[in-house]
């Protein structure tokens, strides 16, 4: 956001009327001194606008010779403020770029992993649904075996046909067994086979976060870099202003921009910060569902 204008317009020409009463020379060095604010460039400008010639208005011979020694001076301090403040501007654009292209980073590994915890809820609730399955098997096993010992109350009376039928049940409930058994060894393989997978995702993701805290403590590191290095600038813009007072509107210029850097800085930082909630809050999400299939798996057992 740009500063609002020190002096205007009609403050140089009220000025310029003062010194003419007071029979002063008419240049932007006496017009600064009686305004007491704004820069001797922008009166200068002023000045042009009104087709007054501050050159042909310095009427005091050691004031021209001041002026023509002291104006290469601060023309080359100009250059080299000028200078410095762009190189430290490309530095932090440079620097900003880097931040954000490690929050895309970031927000794809929140994606990916946002895609992997919905495919873990896609597993729990296909487990839910195998466990309900089996539960309906075991009802219709239940009625089965309830309407065979019906069968057996009726047919009391012949006791080698009921033997016959019992010894073919027995076979049948061995198979049954057998069958058994090998679901709960597959479902056992299965759930081992599970847990492996998901200890492997949760320390894939230990290992993201340390690396993405690595990165931040580098970045943080940089950035304190550059707090320094607009420091120094900042010294050096301080040394320059007791060699020219004419330089102190720059001077203030280069303090705005250094507070909007820093600004900036503390948005960058916060949008790490909220990244990293986030990706915290995907691992707490991720341990949660591994607690509910533990608990599936549990029940499941029991009915086993």
């Amino acid at each position: 956001m740009a500063r609002p204008p020190v002096i205007g317009y009609n403050d140089v020409e009220s000025a310029v009327k003062t010194l003419r009463e007071q029979h002063k020379p008419i240049n932007p060095y006496q017009i600064r001194q009686l305004l007491g604010k704004g820069s001797e460039a922008k009166i200068l400008y002023f000045l042009k606008g009104m087709d007054l010639d501050p050159e042909d208005m310095q009427t005091d011979p050691l004031t021209r010779r001041l002026a023509g020694l002291l104006k290469p001076v601060a023309m080359e301090l100009r250059e080299e403020l000028s200078d410095q403040l762009e190189q430290c501007r490309a530095e932090f654009e440079q620097q900003l770029q880097q931040a954000n292209n490690k929050a895309n980073e970031q927000k794809n590994l929140a994606e990916t992993l946002q895609k992997e915890l919905n495919e873990l809820k896609k597993l729990a609730q296909n487990q839910a649904e195998t466990i309900e399955k089996q539960r309906e098997a075991e009802k219709r096993q239940t009625a089965e075996l309830a309407s065979s010992h019906h069968q057996q109350e009726l047919l009391r009376r012949d006791i080698q046909n009921q033997q016959t039928k019992l010894a073919e049940k027995n076979e049948q409930m061995q198979k049954l067994q057998a069958n058994h058994q090998h679901q709960l060894t597959s479902l056992r393989d299965e759930h081992q086979q599970d847990k492996q997978e998901k200890r492997q995702l949760i320390e894939q993701l230990n290992q993201s976060i340390q690396q993405q805290a690595i990165h931040t403590q580098q970045e943080m590191a940089s950035h304190q870099t550059t707090r320094q290095e607009l420091r120094q600038a900042y010294e050096k813009l301080g040394a320059s202003m007791e060699k020219n007072q004419s330089l102190s509107d720059q001077i203030v210029e280069l303090r705005e921009d250094k507070k909007h850097l820093e600004v900036e800085l503390a948005e960058v930082r916060d949008v790490r910060l909220k990244q990293d909630e986030k990706i915290a809050e995907l691992v707490d999400e991720i341990h949660l569902h591994k607690n509910v299939l533990k608990i599936y798996s549990s029940k499941l057992q029991e009915k086993l």
